[in-house]
């Protein structure tokens, strides 16, 4: 069992060192609400990087995240841990216990995600997924090429160069196939704190603040987004900064990317990679010669922007869709939570993972007095009245 000392440490660890932005979907609609109980109650056992705020989400059923420190443990509906600690906490009030994280499962304690009831990661196929992007991003973006090209320097307007971006020099794999296409004649500058062998250290643009992280991505027309961990459903935000700047991605991670984003508008960079991690020359090079394409070719360079004029149900031939639908409108993580929460204690209802609903019960509206009487009751199990 982790101490709270140690959980306040590697939560801080986590901040400081962690290569990648903050949360995006870590959004509170009141982040100083103070709370009334009425409702599903969630609560982080360890906080969120140190206190977490009370706050109210928008969600069809009222939900709530109580304030940290404090009492919230023993009134919660939903007990949320991150790190995972071996020993999920429990309550008087049979709250579920979920295992949170935004990093590799190798990592703060996930290893021990199978003794919750309920996971929320990256990975689509938790129970509560928490990606770094959604549907909504793609339509954004989509919306935003449409409606606004200028925002996206053409191929001509770029360096023939690729640009790798990373504070962070974890991780051998992404440094030894960076620095083996840099040997095979690919241009790669490195514009941040790690410089892998053989590439270029340049200095980050004049002209774009240093919190811009698409600003400089705009100026190269392919873009290394490259993961330190080669794990599946680990998917950060690296390769939507690519689309989102306008490059061509190259893409070392996730075995399942194609679940996350059009199948064929990257280059995957996989196959230069044996399964111990060793350089596969074949693959390296047949890597590098689609690289070079996309530098020095704007037919090849724009042919991975296909995907941005089709309509995104057909993307990956409709199973995109099946997979990010849940999506498609803005609801929030613990708006999802408190959805899981409600489906596991009140009978007759049951969670559907697919569209991240409530099916079978349909729960009582915000307002409703179920939620001050019957809900904060301390029974298993609920009924919901006619």
């Amino acid at each position: 069992m982790f101490s709270k000392t140690a959980l306040s440490d590697i939560a801080t660890v986590f901040y400081l060192f962690h290569c990648t932005r903050s949360f995006q979907t870590w959004q509170k609609a009141d982040s100083d609400a103070s709370v009334g109980e009425a409702g599903v109650l969630i609560h982080w056992v360890s906080g969120f990087f140190g206190e977490a705020g009370a706050a109210e989400f928008k969600c069809e059923i009222p939900c709530k995240q109580l304030p940290y420190p404090g009492a919230g443990e023993s009134k919660a509906d939903v007990l949320v841990s991150f790190p995972m600690e071996p020993l999920p906490r429990h309550n008087s009030r049979h709250a579920m216990s979920i295992g949170y994280t935004l990093e590799s499962m190798r990592l703060y304690g996930a290893e021990n995600a199978g003794n919750y009831d309920a996971t929320a990661t990256m990975d689509l196929k938790s129970t509560v997924p928490w990606p770094y992007f959604s549907w909504q991003s793609f339509r954004n973006l989509q919306s935003e090429r449409l409606q606004h090209p200028e925002h996206f320097p053409g191929f001509h307007d770029r360096l023939p160069k690729a640009v790798f971006v990373c504070s962070n020099c974890n991780g051998d794999v992404r440094n030894q196939l960076l620095t083996e296409l840099a040997k095979a004649g690919v241009p790669i500058d490195s514009i941040a704190g790690c410089k892998p062998d053989d590439t270029s250290q340049v200095a980050w643009p004049l002209d774009v603040d240093v919190s811009d992280k698409i600003g400089p991505l705009k100026k190269y027309r392919v873009y290394m987004a490259l993961e330190n961990v080669m794990e599946r459903g680990y998917v950060t935000e690296k390769i939507i900064d690519g689309y989102a700047a306008g490059n061509v991605n190259v893409y070392l991670g996730a075995s399942d990317i194609s679940d996350y984003v059009p199948s064929d508008s990257f280059i995957d960079a996989r196959s230069a990679v044996g399964k111990n991690g060793t350089i596969m020359q074949e693959g390296l090079h047949a890597i590098a010669l689609r690289i070079k394409a996309a530098l020095y070719d704007e037919l090849a360079w724009s042919s991975y922007f296909k995907h941005f004029s089709k309509p995104m149900d057909e993307w990956n031939a409709g199973s995109y869709e099946k997979k990010w639908g849940w999506s498609k409108d803005q609801v929030e993580g613990q708006c999802r939570m408190c959805r899981l929460a409600f489906a596991r204690r009140v009978k007759g209802a049951h969670f559907n993972t697919t569209t991240q609903q409530v099916e079978g019960v349909v729960p009582p509206p915000v307002g409703d007095d179920f939620w001050r009487t019957t809900w904060r009751s301390s029974a298993a199990k609920l009924e919901v009245p006619h």
